[in-house]
């Protein structure tokens, strides 16, 4: 029973994890011209700042005490943390938002989609909870 338990919990937080990485990724896509979402006031950013940090660091210190019990481990466990920094970094480095650092942000951003992807199906079919 504490089995199921533990792989329903891995997967919602898997999940919440996922949708504010592809949130914060549809942020930094906006800023180019050929996208139709695109918003060109880089006011957009602040959406990572209000809404994608709190709910990474929420998650974050609930993945740490989740993994305390052994439930989540190894990169899984430093997800939202790596998350953090990929989206902030970029932002915080460079206040008048340079097409560089936009572009690092969002190859990055996609490299950490795939990877929580990843997470998210190895929650789903790990025989034992890693």
């Amino acid at each position: 029973m504490r089995n199921i338990k533990s792989k329903i919990l891995l997967l919602v937080l898997n999940s919440i994890l996922f949708m504010t990485i592809l949130l914060s990724e549809y942020v930094y896509t906006s800023y180019y011209p050929q996208v139709s979402w695109h918003e060109n006031s880089g006011t957009q950013f602040l959406v990572i700042v209000m809404i994608s940090v709190p709910m990474l660091l929420v998650l974050s210190i609930i993945y740490y005490f989740v993994g305390k019990k052994g439930v989540v481990k190894g990169l899984n466990k430093n997800l939202p943390l790596l998350a953090l920094l990929v989206f902030m970094l970029p932002i915080l480095l460079d206040g008048s938002l340079s097409f560089v650092l936009i572009t690092i942000g969002t190859i990055l951003g996609a490299i950490l989609t795939l990877i929580s992807i990843w997470s998210v199906v190895k929650s789903i079919i790990s025989k034992e909870n890693n």
